[in-house]
């Protein structure tokens, strides 16, 4: 999927009303961003499904784990919040 393209029009206007009737239901919002994210790069190649997958599960696990470490040690890891997305990036 394209950009300047109509299909990609169509999906943005979708995924815009849902945000927008989702209102404050900030779980409901998340949930339906990662799925339009996952239909969105399986659009381009499916295989690219598993790398956002992966690049997920990791991001998720280490913010559950800054999240249970103390405060001293959140403060020394920024560059644990980042790395996970920047590996994946290349």
């Amino acid at each position: 999927m394209l950009f300047p393209t109509l299909g990609f029009l169509l999906f943005f206007l979708v995924v815009a009303a849902a945000m927008t009737a989702l209102g404050t239901r900030f779980a409901a919002k998340k949930a339906v961003l990662v799925v339009a994210s996952y239909y969105f790069y399986a659009q381009w190649d499916w295989r690219f499904c598993f790398l956002l997958a992966g690049s997920s599960i990791v991001s998720y696990l280490a913010g559950r784990l800054i999240g249970a470490a103390e405060e001293a040690i959140r403060r020394r890891t920024p560059v644990c919040r980042c790395s996970p997305g920047l590996a994946v990036a290349g």
